[in-house]
């Protein structure tokens, strides 16, 4: 997508060229929406937390619906359309928005289409994490009908039951795979345990090595009041899960109070003071061995 030529560069020759045509008096608005957004992404983004874009197969749509609140919404759907296009200038977002619409009213549909996947290989190429390596594809699970009204989850991997140290073993190498794909952010510690009960099993990952001060957002607090998580560190818990969860079928419906999974997952980012209370625990457990050993 890197080498497509920017939409606007097209010039109109239909109606009043580049003002959307004989539509354009009945609908634009003078745009109320502020463009004075956050600084872009690339600029805030902790290095603990840059990864490779993966672009939502569903973007597209999503911006084409963001164009369908009509003339009264013009300046609710610009705001959505903006939002879908986090990695763009709010400016740039919002010019290929009118861009878009102006293509909607006329009735070219391929231009729209063009329009539209334009702004999306644009915010792909804005992220701050770069690409992710040819070749590599991140975990994609399949979803179809479960017990009641759940919705059963498959991972892309599953094969049948397995014991989870197995299964934590192949999740410690697509980790790996992970990291250098450049879909995991480099630098990182990926402790992967699991663990057997009379209830079934389970696999736990803990990600190692994010300071609090890029895990956090204090100024986005959570309904208690503490520091939120930031997005990044939202999405880096949502790939690894995603890796995680690769052997699983999962099948609940919470409604009836149905459980039916292969694996139990727990995937967590380690704070600061988790990882002080981990090592002062393995400084004891070491002087301990060291005295028991003398």
């Amino acid at each position: 997508m890197s080498n497509v030529i920017p939409f606007r560069a097209r010039k109109k020759d239909k109606g009043q060229a580049g003002n959307g045509g004989q539509f354009a008096s009945a609908t634009h608005q003078t745009s109320t929406v502020s463009l004075d957004h956050p600084t872009p992404r690339s600029a805030v983004v902790p290095d603990t937390l840059r990864m490779a874009h993966f672009q939502d197969p569903a973007l597209e749509l999503r911006l084409r619906m963001c164009l369908d609140d009509g003339p009264d919404g013009h300046d609710r759907a610009k705001a959505s359309f903006i939002r879908c296009l986090p990695n763009l200038n709010p400016a740039e977002a919002g010019m290929y928005f009118e861009e878009a619409l102006d293509l909607r009213e006329d009735g070219g549909d391929d231009e729209l289409e063009h329009c539209l996947a334009v702004a999306a290989a644009k915010d792909t190429d804005a992220h701050p994490g770069g690409r992710l390596k040819d070749g590599y594809m991140p975990p994609l699970p399949e979803h179809g009908p479960g017990y009641g009204q759940s919705i059963k989850v498959t991972g892309g991997k599953y094969t049948g039951f397995r014991d989870a140290a197995a299964i934590a073993k192949d999740v410690r190498a697509d980790l790996k795979e992970a990291v250098a794909a450049n879909y995991l952010p480099a630098g990182l510690g990926y402790s992967v345990t699991s663990e057997r009960f009379a209830g079934g099993q389970a696999v736990r990952v803990s990600i190692r090595g994010v300071p609090d001060s890029d895990r956090l957002d204090p100024e986005a607090p959570d309904r208690w009041g503490s520091p939120g998580m930031r997005p990044e560190a939202k999405e880096l818990i949502e790939r690894v899960t995603a890796i995680t969860n690769a052997y699983n079928n999962q099948d609940v419906d919470s409604m009836s109070d149905y459980c039916n999974v292969t694996y139990y997952d727990h995937v967590d980012i380690e704070s600061e003071s988790t990882r002080e209370w981990r090592e002062r625990e393995a400084a004891q457990r070491k002087a301990r061995a060291a005295r028991t050993s003398a």
